[in-house]
């Protein structure tokens, strides 16, 4: 993949593929052939959460900022076709606002949609500080 030229890069924000090197699945880093990883359904009914449900149940408003990708989950071995799972698994970004990753500290960290990606979700990563040289 070329970049273009005229496209300056902003060396603080940076996308990140979704995958199990930038990822944890409930709190676990997970390898790609994991049944954790291979388990995951993106079928499009992933959602973008900032509270964990149960603690939001407990809590209400007052419940802990916890951002991750609300995935439907599925053990590769019992997969039937055309059935739905019925489970969810929590997908968290490695990255945590206040922390280093990648020798960086991190000011902000965000998931969003992107289609042209499978799964088609990208971390975003403001980073603080000076940018690397």
């Amino acid at each position: 993949m070329t970049i273009d030229p005229r496209i300056q890069r902003d060396p603080y924000r940076e996308l990140f593929p979704v995958d199990p090197t930038t990822c944890t699945v409930l709190g676990y880093r997970v390898t790609p052939d994991s049944p954790a990883w291979t388990g995951l359904r993106w079928n499009g009914k992933e959602e973008v959460r900032d509270r964990a449900s149960v603690l939001e149940y407990l809590f209400g408003k007052e419940a802990p900022f916890d951002l991750h990708l609300r995935v439907q989950w599925e053990h590769p071995d019992d997969y039937v076709e055309g059935e739905e799972p019925d489970c969810w698994y929590r997908v968290r970004p490695i990255a945590r606002p206040g922390r280093k990753w990648n020798g960086r500290k991190v000011k902000s960290v965000a998931i969003e949609r992107d289609e042209t990606r499978s799964p088609p979700w990208v971390i975003r990563i403001e980073f603080a500080g000076r940018a690397p040289s």
